[in-house]
């Protein structure tokens, strides 16, 4: 037994020998050469003398004179030859070790280079992630402006034209002509919105705002809005409401309205004769609403993609593809669904689910009690809107007063007892933001509600933590202003 181990020793060492190249020099406390082990011709070293100095070949040994053992892991003493050293040490010999590190070092500098190639790669990544910061901030300060800048006239358009709808009965034309223009910019408002929001998906920053509503105001303006519709194409329009549809429900009554606007939209687009269909019903409190036609149809294999950004199946279709992918993000964030039954040449079916709970209609209309007695400030820049909000209070019987600069704010909310404000986020002096946050440093108990034209989920969350008791987005239409208002001071509770 023990001759095969030592075969096996000696094969292990001239294995190691091929690839280390172990070499011995011995040499004196003078560096002075004594005798080696080894090939000397495998570190390119020549054969030395006894007695013969080696510093000028071995010139690493400088200084070490005195030390007991020195490890030098890579060495490269001459153009071809890159070592590992050991110098030990024996009384007054030193014993110097040499073995071969080429690839130990290839390794070591292949380690290197990766690691700095990897660093390198990392401050790539770091500047392009603080330059897509840059852009992205950038692209959400350009969408909050044209945000604000959209919707605060369109605040106004469907404020008045709602208010000259109840000025005329329904047999009366400038009734429809009022009927036409708030429909029309309801439209208008869910076409900018696509395109203004879609930037908000990926961020999942899409802002909606619960609030109680009447449903069959939703059922009217869906009504009017595609009237105009079957003139033009001669597609016949059908609304179908279900029994079971209870009078008003808590939900987003704009963004259901988005939604609804896109797939009848398309439904018209794709149907050059026939019908489109629009079914409301209510179960299990989930509000249903099918949009059939009896259009082209979709094929099945471009069904499943269908509701993905820019997707268009036919090519030459208008539009930018972004109203079924905003309709799907609009309906998870309602907590629903919407779903899709097509077959090529017989038509579609688009279906929103929206989870919703049934409203007291009272509460809804029902007048305020001693509303005189409440001061509303109305805090913004836009004199169309101003005075969209003055009627709307008055009408409440609220006593409303407008400033249009958050300076003004301050001072006024100072120099007068006020029972809310209504404050705009986007003010030429100074943000909301700054002006809510001053007022309740002035120790300003009164609850505020934020105004905001921007679709920017961040906005709200920063007027909620500046002070604001409520957020509403514009448009501002009367039964989310009405259910603010009562939130805040608790009219119903």
């Amino acid at each position: 037994m023990s001759q095969h181990i030592e075969q096996i020793a000696e094969n292990l060492y001239a294995l190691t020998a091929r690839k280390m190249k172990p070499l011995v020099v011995v040499v004196d406390k003078h560096n002075n050469y004594i005798s080696h082990h080894g090939e000397l011709t495998d570190y390119q070293l020549p054969e030395f003398e006894v007695g013969q100095n080696c510093i000028d070949m071995l010139p690493f040994l400088v200084g070490l004179e005195d030390e007991p053992y020195v490890s030098l892991p890579i060495v490269n003493f001459n153009e071809d030859s890159i070592s590992s050293v050991n110098v030990i040490k024996i009384n007054f010999h030193r014993y110097v070790v040499l073995l071969e590190a080429s690839q130990e070092h290839q390794r070591e500098q292949q380690a290197t280079q990766e690691s700095n190639e990897t660093k390198l790669l990392y401050q790539k990544l770091q500047q392009l992630t603080e330059q897509l910061e840059v852009a992205n901030n950038a692209k959400t300060r350009f969408i909050s402006g044209m945000s604000h800048e959209f919707r605060t006239p369109i605040s106004s358009i469907l404020g008045y034209s709602g208010l000259l709808v109840n000025e005329f009965s329904p047999e009366d034309d400038r009734y429809q002509f009022a009927r036409s223009i708030e429909s029309n910019t309801q439209y208008l408002l869910s076409l900018i919105d696509n395109v203004l929001e879609h930037a908000q998906l990926e961020a999942d920053k899409l802002l909606t705002n619960i609030a109680p509503f009447v449903l069959n105001d939703l059922i009217i303006n869906i009504g009017h809005m595609f009237g105009s519709y079957v003139d033009e194409s001669g597609v016949e329009f059908k609304v179908h409401t279900s029994d079971s549809l209870p009078e008003a429900i808590c939900s987003d009554f704009l963004r259901v309205q988005q939604v609804l606007i896109n797939l009848i939209g398309n439904a018209f687009k794709f149907t050059e004769k026939g019908t489109v269909t629009v079914d409301f019903d209510w179960k299990n409190d989930e509000l249903i609403v099918s949009v059939s036609d009896t259009g082209s149809g979709i094929p099945k294999e471009y069904q499943t993609s269908i509701f993905q950004a820019y997707n268009r199946y036919e090519p030459d279709t208008k539009g930018a593809g972004l109203g079924l992918t905003i309709s799907a993000q609009i309906a998870d964030k309602l907590k629903g669904r919407l779903e899709l039954e097509s077959e090529t040449g017989i038509g579609s079916t688009f279906t929103l689910y929206v989870e919703a709970r049934p409203a007291n209609l009272l509460t809804i209309k029902q007048d305020v009690l001693n509303n005189k007695s409440k001061k509303i400030l109305i805090v913004e820049d836009d004199l169309d809107l101003v005075e969209l909000l003055k009627i709307y209070l008055n009408e409440l019987g609220y006593s409303a007063i407008a400033v249009m600069s958050g300076n003004e704010a301050l001072q006024y909310s100072e120099d007068e007892e006020l029972d809310l404000v209504l404050l705009d986020m986007q003010l030429p002096d100074r943000s909301g933001v700054d002006v809510a946050r001053k007022l309740r440093s002035q120790k300003f108990t009164a609850p505020i509600i934020a105004m905001t034209a921007s679709s920017n989920n961040d906005d709200k969350v920063r007027a909620l933590q500046a002070g604001c008791n409520e957020f509403l987005s514009k448009p501002i239409q009367l039964p989310p202003l009405m259910n603010a208002i009562n939130n805040v001071l608790n009219i119903n509770a």
